[in-house]
């Protein structure tokens, strides 16, 4: 990307800023969508949430965690707990319930996902080793893919309007072509809770 600028070209990120480099990002509140998808768990009665966080390098994965520990904190829970990082993939996914769930009952009553396909294969995963979603194991995705209204039960997601995504990335970068001159902010939309039905309240308070 530093040798495209380089020679001149015109560069937008779409969900997904880079940190070392001027570019203009176009994107979901990465923050915000890790504490609404908490803090819609803590709603429902749950203290033991991990987190299934795909690549640690990743800003979005890291920005996710960030909203987590925010929603963590301000009920006064420990937000270090219960954490893993492995692909964003829906083997990711299946990997992340391994690692979060150890088979001696201790493990999180709740996951928050970084995307729809990891929660997804933790869905999968569950239902191999003997976890029934919702009533043993709640879970939440993020990105609202069609995928996940076909899984079953329905997943309960964190939906980012990719349309205005789509849309504003487009305008952004034919304003930075027509104008050479131009810098132009980066552009952050919120997203919105979709509750599913793989969300419901712990069979049992810790």
């Amino acid at each position: 990307y530093r040798q495209l600028l380089e020679l001149g070209a015109r560069l937008v990120f779409v969900n997904g800023a880079s940190e070392q480099l001027p570019v203009t990002a176009v994107g979901v509140d990465e923050r915000y969508s890790g504490r609404l998808a908490t803090e819609h768990l803590l709603s429902l009665g749950h203290r033991r949430i991990g987190f299934a966080g795909g690549q640690e390098w990743a800003l979005p994965a890291r920005e996710k965690l960030l909203g987590r520990a925010d929603a963590l904190r301000a009920v006064g829970l420990d937000p270090d707990c219960d954490l893993t990082y492995t692909e964003f993939t829906v083997e990711g996914g299946r990997a992340a319930l391994r690692q979060l769930h150890t088979g001696n009952g201790d493990g999180p009553t709740g996951i928050v996902c970084s995307n729809d396909l990891m929660a997804i294969g933790v869905m999968m995963e569950a239902a191999e080793v003997g976890l029934r979603v919702p009533d043993d194991l709640s879970v939440v995705g993020f990105d609202g893919i069609d995928a996940a209204g076909w899984t079953q039960p329905p997943l309960t997601t964190v939906v980012q309007p990719i349309d205005k995504i789509a849309a504003t990335t487009i305008d952004a970068l034919r304003s930075l072509i027509d104008d050479q001159t131009l810098t132009l902010p980066d552009f952050v939309f919120r997203p919105e809770l979709r509750v599913g039905g793989t969300t419901v309240p712990p069979a049992q308070s810790p």
